[in-house]
């Protein structure tokens, strides 16, 4: 199974059935089982749904019982997760059991009803309960009147068992004992006192390695419900970080620097060093970082600091001297850690040196080939595989990597994970022109965003929702999402980006004063942020806006600027740059000047491989061509746009054919005027 099993089933019923299913959860019980039953584990005061569904994904197989209500709302919706799941993973039994005195409902799944089902014909019927317990267990029941005997208690795999007290010794030989011992960080020094909660704070460290965020955040929950662990409330929010949710990520991570105070000194410190890092104080925690590193050169953490470290490089957008770090630590060691390739192929993308990040990447995936939960660190590797791919111009390699890791994120419940494939994808299909198809990838990510409440990731599926409609003409609906992600964008950074996009649409309609205002007020932001390329976009942006207000000086000045501030490795921010100067070249007349721009602009993008800014750059040059009566490349362009989706270039296009050929050449297309011979 993908996960770790805290329960061996998940008891799913009615609440008119509850009494019933208490007794045979009991009974069940008794015979060594480990049952999940609501009354039993829900907590007072929390939501229910969350809990539930936690508990179906934490057990080894699901029971449906069927009582005197069929299937109520939450019961079916239960029923159809676990048949979902047995379709995926064959070890998952999915188990219907009759209750007495009821008959099988009328409308059930034939998934359901294809399955051997349980008939009890009273709650002492020891056949149908050994028929159960079977199902459960994963073997026959016997014949009629066997003794039941208790479960064997589930503490190493079946495999291990088999070779009795000498298990582990025989696998080490056989270099076997990942089956046994999960790869993961050492021991630390401080532990729960609590038996239980040291175990789950050990689980918890593990599957954080791995980048299984959620499991790691459950087993913490449970390690803080007893008492109190600086180290544990630390590390939660380092899954809540990796899940998307940074109020919750940074509350835990102050809640545990104000509660380390006591923490051994090496403690205190790493819990500081993350706070910091979360809290977005990237300098002084690479100096925390760096001081971990310096005074505990041989500590079972060591390695934990050095990421750390990385980690804050890269967000304070040092990423040459992350690379740095991250080189050093592949040459010191002969069998690096997964993950010091997915850093590396992380500050690579920062760096845009997409080759690296491919090839690190794809470290990432051959070395955790074949190993059971490692999912997630592997579907992350894929992903940034996959943009590596798309940069590197071979969108079409780079969707399988996208739909793979698409099926890992499904396969551990992580649904971040896959609405962060889908927006990926959606990203692919943009690029290649299938606006339909990233239309509809980005709102299955849209869904998931929404369920799960997250503000920010809803945001950016607006925004990008939006700017895909503007692209296919729909303005008024793309005008809609942009004021919603508007209205879920938390920081100002992300606000000011939405605000110029919206600008851009207000310009299209004809509104220029509205847009002026929203690039201002975006553009206030980007420079008190010292955020060049947004400066740069915000400039040429303004540069347009002045054209349409007929104010050519202003125009050139504010082209000049963002000329000036452009970063040459950012293709967008260039080609819009590009686009706005050729322009204002257009406005005074110097009609050679804007085609050499476009020119050696669109050059640039076909390397590149953007299909949208290739089809804008191509339309520019096109309307330019159309002054001197040459309409070939406007027609061909109007073609491209309509053909991969671009109605807004498409539509453009046509108004100006339309507008600047002459009439007499129209109708002749049209079929007028000519002679009968």
């Amino acid at each position: 199974m993908p996960m770790n099993k805290r329960y061996d089933v998940f008891l799913s019923h009615s609440s008119a059935d509850k009494p019933a299913v208490e007794k045979l959860a009991e009974k069940l019980r008794d015979a060594g089982i480990n049952p999940f039953l609501d009354k039993w584990h829900l907590v007072a005061g929390r939501l229910w749904q969350p809990d539930l569904e936690e508990g179906l994904r934490a057990s080894g197989a699901c029971v449906i019982f069927v009582g005197s209500e069929g299937f109520g709302p939450w019961h079916r919706q239960e029923m159809l997760i676990a048949l979902d799941r047995g379709a995926r993973d064959q070890n998952f039994a999915v188990i219907p059991v009759l209750l007495p005195g009821f008959k099988k409902p009328r409308k059930i799944p034939t998934s359901l009803a294809q399955r051997t089902w349980v008939e009890l014909s009273s709650l002492e019927d020891e056949d149908a309960f050994r028929l159960l317990l079977g199902g459960i267990q994963g073997k026959p029941p016997g014949p009629p009147g066997a003794e039941i005997s208790p479960a064997s208690p589930r503490v190493w795999p079946r495999k291990a068992r088999l070779w009795g007290a000498g298990g582990i010794s025989v696998l080490l030989l056989l270099g076997l004992a990942r089956l046994l011992i999960p790869a993961g960080p050492c021991t630390p020094k401080s532990l729960p006192h609590d038996p239980e909660a040291k175990k789950r704070y050990l689980e918890g460290l593990q599957y954080l390695s791995r980048f299984d965020s959620s499991e790691a955040h459950r087993a913490f929950e449970d390690v803080l419900k007893p008492a109190y662990f600086a180290p544990a409330g630390s590390a939660l929010a380092e899954a809540y970080l990796r899940l998307g949710e940074n109020g919750n990520a940074f509350k835990q991570a102050k809640d545990a620097f104000d509660g380390s105070k006591e923490s051994p000194a090496e403690e205190r410190l790493e819990i500081e060093a993350r706070y910091r890092r979360i809290g977005g104080e990237w300098d002084r925690a690479s100096d925390l970082y760096l001081e971990l590193r310096r005074e505990y050169p041989n500590s079972c953490r060591h390695l934990e600091y050095e990421l750390g470290l990385v980690e804050s490089l890269i967000f304070a957008k040092k990423e040459k001297e992350a690379l740095r770090e991250l080189h050093r630590m592949t040459e010191a060691s002969r069998d690096p850690d997964p993950r010091v390739f997915l850093w590396q192929a992380w500050a690579a993308a920062s760096e845009r040196n997409f080759q690296l990040q491919r090839k690190a990447a794809s470290d990432v995936v051959e070395k955790t080939k074949g190993k059971k939960g490692y999912q997630q660190l592997r579907a992350k590797a894929l992903l940034l595989r996959g943009i590596a791919l798309v940069m590197l111009d071979n969108p079409n390699q780079a969707l399988p990597d996208l739909m793979k890791a698409q099926e890992y994120y499904k396969s551990v419940y992580d649904q971040r994970g896959e609405a962060q494939a889908w927006d990926a994808m959606a990203r692919v299909q943009f690029g290649l022109g299938q606006l339909e198809l990233a239309k509809t990838d980005h709102t299955l990510a849209l869904a998931i965003y929404e369920a799960k409440g997250d503000d920010q990731g809803e945001a950016n599926q607006h925004s990008s929702l939006a700017y895909i409609l503007a692209e296919m003409g729909n303005l008024e609906e793309a005008q809609r999402h942009y004021e919603q992600a508007l209205e879920k964008f938390d920081g100002d950074f992300d606000k000011a980006q939405a605000r110029l996009s919206l600008a851009e649409i207000q310009l299209e309609e004809g509104h220029a004063a509205k847009a002026e205002s929203g690039i201002r007020e975006a553009l206030s932001t980007f420079q008190s942020q010292e955020q060049s390329d947004q400066v740069a976009e915000s400039q040429a942006l303004l540069a347009r806006v002045f054209l349409r207000q007929g104010q050519r000086e202003k125009a050139r000045s504010a082209v000049k600027n963002a000329r000036d501030l452009a970063d040459k490795n950012q293709p967008e921010i260039c080609a819009e740059v590009s686009l706005a100067e050729a322009q204002v070249h257009e406005a005074f007349g110097e009609h050679a000047e804007a085609l050499a721009i476009l020119d050696r602009e669109l050059k640039k993008v076909e390397k590149v491989g953007v299909s949208f800014l290739s089809c804008e750059l191509r339309f520019a040059l096109g309307e330019i061509e159309a002054l001197k009566g040459n309409y070939a490349s406007l027609e061909k362009v109007e073609k491209q746009a309509r053909s991969k989706g671009y109605v807004l270039i498409a539509n453009k296009a046509a108004k100006l054919l339309l507008d600047r050929r002459p009439i007499a050449s129209v109708l002749r297309e049209l079929g007028f005027g000519k002679s009968a011979g």
